[in-house]
């Protein structure tokens, strides 16, 4: 399954391409602000991963971990 990291998701077109890369088929993960309102992408709550990304340290560990998820994922394929 391909993989997007997407910044902005709760935003106008965020949310819009977020709502596309979901339906098409893509595992969606989106840094995005605790304060941030989810409401144009309440439907797709349980499809997308959220990772915080209050401060630069934030952002940069989400990174990380999506980094380490993918290539644990690949060395584990045959």
């Amino acid at each position: 399954m391909e993989r997007i990291l997407l910044t902005g998701a709760t935003g106008f077109l965020g949310s819009a391409l977020a709502r596309y890369w979901v339906h098409a088929g893509y595992q969606v993960s989106a840094l995005v602000r605790l304060t941030s309102s989810r409401a144009r992408i309440e439907d797709l709550i349980n499809d997308i991963q959220f990772y915080n990304c209050g401060s630069d340290e934030e952002v940069l560990s989400a990174i990380a971990t999506r980094s380490e998820e993918h290539t644990s994922e690949l060395q584990s394929q045959p």
